[in-house]
């Protein structure tokens, strides 16, 4: 089965829980599948009734693992107000621990006889086939995409509904639909859907001309300093994922329309706080020119454009330099304990993919306990030290790293540290030591006469003895 596989199985709550007399029933679910970009986003409304004659608390949500591609966010919503997905564990110690089986706890509980309604959000990366796999300069690009009808749920489901976007479905299997647009295809509606009910699936070949760039390596370093500006510098390596080129590039056919090239790309957006200064983006050659800045009172908007078009398969990189004022992300208790906050991406552009990040952020010299906190997490977490003029010890580095990030991921991350004012001060200190000792030493030697012999010994220069004797 080609393509990327989603599903969602909604469960009873453990019977180790308040949910013990509850019984929970899906009256509808209807699923939503966005493939107008690269990532595949998909929404499920689910509406829950409860049978039961106990108020319902939990809400068990199954993430099979993907076919291809991967989970890189989800979010449980119930009345507006996100639910935070934990470990079935933590409810039921008897459980298995499993990955791809969470359990929420309801913001509202679900009283006897009552229904609610819980919007699961995913979003998937690399979930596509390219379809076909190389195609022309000139030539649009498709992509294969399967799904499942409906959800694998030990309970039935009284009636179930997927919705497809894109920007043009052409091929469908034999799947029973109920409607297909140029743009739109809806498969269902399901009715009673009993627990061991055999999973089906549909094939879709959609038009998507959208930018397949995927940040293979993204190493974001931030040097925090309470003296200066917060520097960082984006250093980016960037691949075309969608379908590869075909034979070869022809600049003249590219610059006589550059509108028959739909599936390459020729810039994007890149968005930074309005307070952000110094901007400088360049590659291994040097500056790159083909860029322009606008802005406005919600921020920066930096348009960059690559040196070439990039195609399918093709790679590109390039290094994005800036400043950041140290009031909007620089905070003390007045007791020498600090907190650091930045995003954790930029929006370096729409619909990102970033397989692998890695995060520097270089604390000034002498910080100490050290802590790190993101909603979303990291992979890994490491120190190390970078020395930089006037520094005695090093600088101490934390480096975080978090695989397949995507823009639902720009929230801020926080460092906290403890500095004690002495260790702030050192640097200036020793700048104002060095220019005493420099000016100090240049007055002794100016002031100081290094001639060996004395003036009464001096020798009388031959044109004044000479005179002498003619009078």
């Amino acid at each position: 089965m080609l393509g990327h596989v989603l599903s969602l199985a909604v469960l009873i709550l453990l019977p180790a829980c308040t949910l013990a007399d509850a019984q929970l029933a899906i009256t509808d679910v209807s699923t939503k599948i966005d493939l107008r970009s690269q990532l595949v986003k998909t929404v499920h409304t689910i509406r829950v009734i409860n049978n039961g004659d106990a108020e319902a608390t939990y809400f068990e949500v199954h993430f099979p693992e993907p076919t291809k591609g991967s989970y890189a966010f989800h979010r449980c919503v119930m009345d507006k107000t996100a639910m935070i997905l934990r470990d079935v564990t933590e409810v039921d110690a008897s459980r298995t621990p499993s990955a791809d089986t969470k359990v929420v706890k309801l913001k509202t509980p679900i009283s006897a006889g009552q229904e609610a309604t819980i919007t699961l959000r995913t979003v998937v990366t690399h979930a596509y086939l390219a379809f076909p796999a190389e195609i022309a300069q000139q030539a649009d690009q498709y992509m294969k995409y399967s799904f499942q009808n409906y959800f694998s749920t030990p309970y039935e489901v009284n009636s179930q509904t997927v919705t497809v976007s894109g920007e043009k479905i052409i091929t469908v299997n034999d799947s029973p639909h109920k409607g297909k647009k140029e743009s739109e295809l809806t498969v269902g509606p399901y009715k009673s859907i009993s627990a061991d009910a055999e999973m089906s699936y549909t094939t879709v070949i959609v038009k998507n001309n959208a930018p397949f760039l995927v940040a293979k390596k993204f190493v974001r370093e931030i040097s925090v300093s309470h003296w200066q500006r917060v520097k960082i510098d984006d250093i980016l390596s960037l691949h075309h994922d969608g379908a590869k080129l075909q034979g070869h590039f022809s600049r003249v056919d590219f610059q006589r329309a550059r509108n028959q090239a739909p599936a390459a790309i020729q810039g994007w957006k890149t968005h930074l706080p309005v307070e952000a200064r110094d901007f400088d983006y360049r590659d291994e050659v040097g500056n790159i020119s083909t860029s322009s800045v606008s802005s406005s009172l919600s921020g920066h908007t930096l348009t960059l454009i690559p040196r070439f078009p990039i195609f399918g398969g093709w790679s590109s990189g390039y290094m994005l330099n800036y400043t950041l004022d140290n009031a909007n992300h620089l905070a003390s208790d007045g007791n020498g304990n600090y907190q650091f906050k930045v995003p954790l991406v930029p929006h370096v552009y729409d619909n990102m993919i970033v397989d692998d990040l890695e995060l520097r952020v270089a604390l000034p010299e002498g910080a100490t306990d050290i802590t790190v906190k993101n909603k979303f997490g990291f992979d890994e977490q490491t120190f190390d030290v970078k020395h930089t003029y006037l520094d005695v010890g090093g600088r101490p580095v934390v480096v975080l790293t978090k695989a397949n990030v995507v823009n639902d991921h720009e929230a801020d991350f926080e460092i906290k540290y403890s500095l004690s004012s002495g260790a702030i001060y050192r640097q200036p200190l020793v700048l104002i030591a060095a220019y005493f000792c420099l000016f100090s030493l240049l007055i002794i030697y100016l002031r100081s006469d290094f001639t060996i012999e004395s003036k009464s010994h001096a020798v009388v220069p031959k044109q004044e003895v000479t005179q002498k004797k003619k009078v």
